[in-house]
């Protein structure tokens, strides 16, 4: 019995002794918490050295389901996918500006047959989509036509796909070409300023060789009343630094090229005028050209003439020879005499009557006639 007493009296103070241990502990442990800074209840942080943590790669974000690429369907990026791309710097390299001539051809090409729902009369009867008309008619709805900028945009599509159109049935007809011939002179003279993609057409129908060979020659005389309409200010027309207008004077280049039409006659007489005012057009280089033509072999003989009629208004006498050789010859057709006996009158002498002189006694009214101007101009001159 004192044995089984001795053992409980042990036990207690065993468990007595045990609690008072952890008490002792915890009070330890919060005093040492406070002081470190951290909250009841937080261990502190070890200030001993640890060694360096293994830095793991963050899991790429899963991949959002990607919708087909296709019109109305596209999927929209967030700002974080958009990669910026910087301005080019001073030395890069730009991509070049569209050729103005695949433009204009591309225009053209995409002109298309208007409705009549969407034209007023005057353009339904002048581009012959209404009920059909006399010449006379077509012409008085011209007239009435508003000035361009006052047009609709299908109206102006409309006249466009009529200027560019090449029907084979009306190919070469007078009455067309001389409807389409007011028609662009309105267009280009009928307000300011000139419709924005009139020169695409303009382009457009002059490089398509297809086209009929009157109608592109009356799209090369507009060209000088484009110039005049769409750059005013002469000094301010300046071939470096514009593109459209370094087309249409590229345009007239090619023109003046076409030797065997009378395209390159009726080119330089656009270019000798516009080289009056205009200092982008040099005269010197088109008045060079002039005395080429004047003096090629192969060239049209009605190109011949003009050229003698540009380079004796612009006073070369270095051609003067050239003309008295087509006026002493015969193998040359009646304009290009006409031609040379007037660049005689105009530049040459007394001495040169004689030759002149030869031509009154021939049978063709129209040398006579040019013979006896040019004597009288001569005698004028001189007698001044």
């Amino acid at each position: 019995m004192k044995h089984r007493t001795a053992i409980a009296a042990l036990l207690i103070v065993a468990v007595f002794a045990a609690g008072l241990c952890l008490v002792v502990l915890h009070s330890r442990s919060a005093l040492e918490s406070r002081r470190a800074g951290a909250p009841p209840g937080k261990p502190a942080e070890s200030t001993a050295p640890r060694e360096p943590a293994v830095q793991v790669a963050p899991a790429a974000p899963a991949a959002e389901p990607r919708l087909p690429d296709v019109p109305g369907n596209t999927p929209e990026l967030r700002p974080e996918q958009v990669t910026a791309h910087p301005a080019p710097g001073p030395g890069a390299m730009l991509p070049p500006p569209p050729d103005p001539v695949a433009r204009a051809r591309g225009f053209v090409a995409r002109l298309s047959r208007p409705g009549d729902a969407d034209l007023r009369e005057s353009v339904r009867a002048a581009i012959r989509t209404g009920a059909a008309g006399d010449h006379q008619t077509r012409l008085r709805a011209v007239q009435a036509l508003p000035p361009a900028s006052e047009l609709a945009p299908e109206e102006l599509q409309a006249l466009y796909w009529f200027l560019a159109s090449n029907e084979p049935e009306l190919h070469g007809s007078t009455s067309e070409n001389a409807i389409k011939n007011d028609i662009l002179t309105h267009l280009i003279k009928g307000g300011s300023p000139v419709p924005a993609d009139l020169l695409d057409l303009l382009l457009g129908v002059f490089y398509d060789t297809t086209q009929d060979r009157t109608w592109r020659d009356y799209i090369v005389q507009h060209f000088r009343f484009y110039v005049q309409q769409r750059w005013p200010d002469v000094r301010a027309a300046s071939l470096p630094g514009d593109a459209d207008l370094t087309a249409l004077s590229d345009a007239y280049g090619a023109a003046t090229r076409e030797t065997g039409t009378g395209l390159a006659g009726t080119a330089l007489i656009g270019l000798e005028f516009l080289s009056r005012e205009y200092p982008a057009f040099e005269r010197a280089k088109i008045l060079e050209t002039a005395e080429a033509l004047a003096r090629s072999a192969d060239a049209k003989e009605t190109v011949r003439a003009t050229a003698l009629q540009v380079c004796s208004l612009a006073r070369i006498p270095a051609v003067l020879p050239l003309a008295l050789d087509i006026v002493r010859g015969t193998g040359a057709g009646v304009p290009l005499r006409m031609a040379a006996v007037a660049m005689v009158g105009d530049l040459g002498g007394t001495g040169d009557v004689p030759i002149l002189e030869s031509l009154l006694a021939q049978g063709d009214t129209r040398l006579h006639t040019a013979a006896a101007t040019a004597i009288d101009r001569i005698r004028r001159r001189e007698a001044l």
